[in-house]
């Protein structure tokens, strides 16, 4: 069974199984099993950092590679393993490095930072929060504190430099910034507590898959939103298509002199904002819900009268002098009055914000390490969703 399939620099392909890791570098296989110094035969993940160190996630602790090493030798060995002084969390699940070029190790047992400052390499454990029992010990209503471990399975970093962690079974963690971290569960909209995978998308957007024996799915944040992200939460229907169940949360500061009672969400067409109507909403927890959504425009909260300001995207790519795409370039939007927003481009070099107050004019800029512009800004008037802001650098010497 193979569990992960990963590229290195040099394009080698490496896939992640039950039986070891192997590498294909396009002629053949060579493979690594327990017999060559790993600590276990099951292997979760593979990473190679930008410096060029190769770590490797198996069952019983973090391998890193000896390129240099030689197979049977104790002098000189192909592995060394390092583990955490959890004993519960030696098995290592999922492995991911920043943008500040700091790796984490999501493990059996919670998250870690490791440290790697000259001495003897350690594990820095993340404080998340205690790991969710079943829901059906307090009668589906919450969820219990139990024995269980926190199983971190996926790590991502968004281009705003947000930190998510998806656990199995104990929900979805945001690591902001400035050091915060929210949980989010089941209670803010999502059809499950296991997540699976995390994606960023072009737009900004975070696809989030679920696990369950009922409902599963996939769900769709915008990582944008300060406290609780705006969630669509989307289920196959007889195998085919699907509807999704659309939440959003306000703040009391945010109704503006509408009545909690009257509101409901809204659309926009790409013309006009049109009523869609309300399924649910509950005046306490301050949500808005409506079933059977099968568009995915942008969509609001407001009262019986329609909102007088459109937001939309505006989105573009920073390429290279030979038009590939630069990732981790930061793009900053600026308003007439001073407010930023700050971003970074994704693998292939494209950002997006969302949320942009239609009707304003705003200057987008550019900066990326070892790169120039000639033009690295831009003055844009938004009246409409707007993609194809580009910026090239200049060749490089």
């Amino acid at each position: 069974m193979v569990f992960k399939i990963r590229q290195d620099s040099r394009g080698f392909l490496w896939f992640c199984s039950a039986e070891g890791i192997s590498r294909f570098d396009g002629m053949g296989m060579t493979n690594f099993t327990i017999a060559d110094g790993l600590p276990d035969r099951v292997v979760n993940d593979f990473l190679e950092t930008k410096s060029g160190t190769i770590y490797i996630a198996t069952g019983k602790g973090l391998a890193r590679l000896n390129p240099h090493g030689l197979r049977g030798s104790m002098e000189n060995p192909l592995f060394t393993v390092f583990l955490p002084d959890n004993p519960k969390a030696e098995k290592v699940l999922t492995l991911y490095e920043d943008k500040k070029d700091q790796v984490w190790v999501g493990t059996n047992d919670g998250l870690y930072k490791l440290i790697e400052t000259g001495g003897p390499m350690a594990f820095e454990q993340v404080p998340l929060g205690d790991p969710l029992g079943d829901p059906l010990a307090t009668g589906g209503t919450g969820y219990e504190l139990g024995p269980n471990t926190l199983k971190v399975n996926t790590l991502l970093e968004d281009r705003r430099g947000t930190f998510w962690i998806g656990t199995y079974g104990s929900g979805l963690f945001r690591l902001s910034q400035d050091g915060s971290i929210r949980r989010f569960t089941v209670a803010d909209g999502f059809g499950d507590n296991k997540i699976t995978d995390l994606l960023e998308g072009r737009d900004g957007r975070l696809w989030m898959s679920m696990r369950s024996d009922e409902k599963g799915g996939v769900c769709l944040l915008d990582g944008e939103a300060s406290e609780q992200p705006v969630t669509y939460l989307i289920t196959p229907i007889g195998g085919i298509g699907y509807t999704a169940t659309l939440r959003l949360h306000y703040l009391d500061t945010e109704l503006n002199g509408n009545a909690e009672s009257t509101l409901q969400l809204w659309r926009n067409n790409g013309a006009n904002w049109t009523p869609e109507g309300v399924t649910n909403r509950n005046t306490t927890q301050n949500w808005v819900e409506y079933n059977n959504v099968t568009q995915f425009s942008p969509w609001t909260i407001s009262g019986p009268t329609a909102p007088t300001a459109a937001t939309v995207g505006v989105g573009g790519q920073v390429k290279n002098a030979f038009g590939a795409g630069i990732r981790n370039a930061a793009i900053t939007l600026t308003a007439l009055d001073g407010s930023t927003k700050t971003m970074y481009t994704g693998s292939f070099g494209y950002y997006r914000f969302n949320a942009v107050r239609a009707g304003e004019t705003y200057v987008l800029s550019v900066s990326a390490k070892r790169f120039t512009f000639a033009q690295s800004s831009i003055v844009v008037g938004v009246i409409d969703e707007i993609t194809g802001l580009d910026f090239v650098a200049d060749p490089q010497p």
